[in-house]
């Protein structure tokens, strides 16, 4: 059971971009829904760098001071937040495209259908590893406080 909460403003940051991803295209919309997708991208952008440096560091370092045998599951848990900000700013090059792409191509809106599609999927695999990520450093942190290791004489 996690005894950390998630920071709300990354919380909040993060569920604005997946309900953005979740709206569907309207016809005629494209471009609309493209700005929501960016507007919300953006908004999480610092929120969630800053959430890794200021929130995820000091609770990797706690763990390690707490219970060093851990230190092989917290080098995981950094190879995945550098692996979910590589994918994170991957995803962002994408969303910046999105609005003059729909501008271009309306109102034949279906020849993005396939693109949309897979970022839209993408985007909500990034974002449900975002959550993931956030249950895994809770988890270890819980085992590093929590864990009980037996008599020591």
């Amino acid at each position: 059971m996690s005894h950390l909460a998630m920071n709300t403003e990354f919380a909040e940051a993060l569920e604005r971009f997946q309900i953005s991803l979740e709206i569907p295209v309207i016809s005629g919309e494209m471009e609309s829904w493209a700005d929501c997708v960016r507007s919300a991208y953006r908004g999480l952008t610092p929120i969630l760098h800053e959430h890794i440096r200021a929130v995820h560091r000091p609770i990797i370092k706690q763990i390690s001071a707490e219970d060093p045998e851990l230190l092989c599951q917290i080098a995981g848990v950094e190879r995945g937040d550098n692996a979910n900000l590589e994918a994170f700013d991957k995803l962002g090059q994408r969303i910046e495209q999105l609005p003059g792409l729909a501008t271009k191509i309306e109102p034949d809106e279906r020849r993005l259908e396939d693109h949309l599609n897979q970022l839209v999927k993408d985007g909500l695999e990034l974002a449900m590893q975002l959550h993931k990520q956030e249950t895994v450093l809770s988890t270890w942190h819980d085992e590093s406080v929590f864990r009980d290791r037996g008599t020591v004489d």
